[in-house]
């Protein structure tokens, strides 16, 4: 099965389009496989697999970043491992975007970090992109090599950001055709996603 593998401006890898009810009161997350996965576990298999290729296609040792609770989270289980371990859980009055790496640091146990490695972190859904870019910053801290990040699900932002590139992934064959050039400077807001495999084909 083929994916798209997007890549924005901020930098951060995703699969998924996840369109929040709070950011997006007509959105219906019925049709959202990553919202059923981070909360059910749905599509593990599929998930693990795009993990796997995305990992393999840009080279790099899996990271997950660790749930705000304690119990081992469904992209932890994906990841197959993982490195941060949530000793306690995070204060409830911290959301995304008052964590810091010091509340962070409080309640994370780190075991078997991969020094010196080319690192891929790992999230389920990404909304501000605060904590991923925060565990960044810290797996770079702890001598990561390099770190790059990928959202299964991403939060499509109320602000206007631009796709950097694009890779078309097949899960399973490992066969990729990187469109990055093809697609640099498009503007999500510009695209029909409906229509977006037979534009992709034309290119």
């Amino acid at each position: 099965m083929t994916y798209w593998l997007w890549r924005e401006a901020d930098g951060i890898y995703h699969i998924h389009r996840y369109l929040s009810k709070r950011h997006h009161p007509e959105s219906d997350l019925v049709t959202n496989p990553s919202y059923y996965f981070k909360v059910h576990g749905s599509g593990m298999s599929t998930a693990k697999a795009i993990i796997e290729t995305v990992a393999e296609f840009l080279e790099r040792v899996v990271v997950p970043v660790p749930p705000s609770g304690i119990e081992r989270s469904n992209i932890e289980i994906a990841c197959k491992g993982r490195v941060f371990h949530r000793k306690k859980p995070r204060p409830r009055r911290h959301d995304e975007n008052e964590i810091s790496l010091e509340v962070e640091k409080s309640t994370i146990k780190i075991v078997d970090f991969p020094v010196g490695k080319d690192i891929l972190l790992v999230d389920d859904i990404c909304t501000t992109g605060r904590s991923i870019s925060l565990y960044k910053d810290w797996c770079l801290e702890l001598g990561a090599k390099s770190v790059e990040c990928l959202a299964y699900g991403r939060v499509k932002p109320k602000e206007d950001n631009r796709i950097l590139g694009i890779a078309v992934i097949d899960v399973g064959g490992f066969d990729m055709e990187d469109l990055t050039d093809k697609l640099s400077g498009f503007n999500l807001d510009d695209i029909d996603f409906g229509d977006l495999t037979g534009r992709l084909q034309d290119l």
